[in-house]
């Protein structure tokens, strides 16, 4: 692995990033993406939106001829090696990887990327303060709920989600998909297709369209008491005029601290539901 990984970064300027690409295309990754993470991990400039978008098209078309380039069975191995590991612990830190392979945390970081595994993999582990800051912001929501037993049923919880139309009938999709999640159910969600980015004037359309749902919903539970927001604001399009904007709203917006992993119900529950909806044509 350590020799392998090595001769990549060492030898960045000869490497055919086509086959790079055609794993960010099988992932269902739109052209920015790929083209970012690739300059990332190499050079910046090593590739150009043009370029990649020229390989995709390649790609769907099925004309291409990477026999030359595709992946040798050694790095096969190591690859289904690394995704076992975190299968196995899907909570092992990239400097855990680093020191059970006895390499570099660049060397980890690298091959993670070009294996489209690093989205999944935690940087590092939480520091004494990182720990104690959540134990805090916990123990405060927990005594919330126990004085104010209506609390989690006023949050509402954003989240966004990237997924493949692989049933489209000319090309596959990038969609990215939005929720606004409560305790009842579905509040509002949103599709981006063709690899769309969600913008700061975007959000404040949404979050806007989701309070007059809301507002319908459950007329008298915010008007009473106030309703919550939790969402991550390090995403780059939460500006300070889409906080603000979201507090005109009557939402106060909850402790949420970098970092923060979450599972919400769009990985497990809407995404399988969509596709499915797409498979069938429906």
């Amino acid at each position: 692995l350590i020799h392998f990984c090595v001769t990549i970064i060492l030898h960045f300027r000869d490497v055919d990033f086509r086959p790079v690409a055609l794993s960010h295309f099988r992932q269902g990754l739109s052209i920015q993406t790929t083209t970012a993470e690739i300059n990332s991990t190499f050079e910046e400039n090593s590739v150009t939106e043009e370029m990649v978008k020229e390989w995709f098209e390649t790609f769907r078309k099925k004309h291409a001829q990477i026999t030359s380039t595709a992946i040798a069975p050694q790095s096969r191995a190591q690859d289904r090696l690394m995704r076992a590991l975190l299968d196995a612990d899907p909570y092992k830190t990239i400097p855990q990887l680093a020191e059970q392979f006895g390499a570099s945390i660049e060397t980890i970081v690298n091959y993670l990327r070009m294996g489209g595994m690093l989205r999944n993999v935690k940087r590092s582990a939480l520091s004494e303060r990182q720990r104690r800051s959540r134990m805090e912001i916990c123990s405060s929501l927990i005594l919330r709920q126990k004085r104010d037993p209506t609390f989690l049923e006023r949050i509402i919880t954003y989240g966004e989600v990237w997924t493949t139309n692989s049933y489209a009938m000319e090309k596959k999709e990038d969609v990215v998909i939005g929720v606004w999640w409560s305790s009842f159910g579905i509040v509002h969600h949103y599709l981006v297709p063709g690899g769309g980015r969600m913008t700061a004037q975007l959000y404040l359309h949404h979050v806007t369209e989701m309070h007059k749902k809301l507002v319908m919903m459950k007329r008298g539970l915010g008007e009473q008491h106030g309703m919550f927001m939790l969402l991550d604001t390090q995403l780059p399009y939460i500006s300070l005029g889409a906080l603000r904007a979201v507090h005109q709203l009557g939402f106060e917006t909850l402790p949420f601290p970098p970092n923060s992993y979450d599972l919400l119900p769009t990985d497990y529950h809407f995404v399988p539901h969509l596709r499915h909806s797409w498979r069938i044509g429906t």
